[in-house]
């Protein structure tokens, strides 16, 4: 955990992010409404045997649901929420379904 109550996303590890499945998490936008996406998964990922050293849990990934409208860019997001606030995390959306968008974060 970072100093400043933000976690560092290096080591941020599955037993934080499972702690907040379900939570909302809100990512700001200054140009329209705020959107809002919920942490629906966090799912382990194989390891790759060619790599020499692999930092606690990792790799994994975390699953968020969105709106349909608006559907945020792959890229950079900050996603604010009281207990596990995520800055500068990387964001892919995946797929629209019939509840909404999905996105992923992995974590290698």
């Amino acid at each position: 955990m970072a100093t400043d109550g933000i976690p560092d996303l290096k080591t941020l590890t599955t037993e934080q992010a499972q702690a907040r499945l379900d939570d909302l998490f809100v990512r700001p936008n200054d140009a329209g409404p705020d959107v809002e996406l919920h942490l629906i998964g966090v799912e382990k990922l194989p390891r790759d045997p060619r790599a020499k050293e692999q930092d606690g849990d990792r790799p994994f990934s975390l699953l968020f649901r969105g709106p349909h409208d608006p559907v945020l860019t792959q890229g950079m997001h900050d996603l604010e929420n009281e207990a596990l606030p995520l800055r500068g995390l990387f964001l892919v959306p995946v797929g629209r379904e019939e509840d909404g968008y999905r996105y992923e974060a992995v974590f290698t």
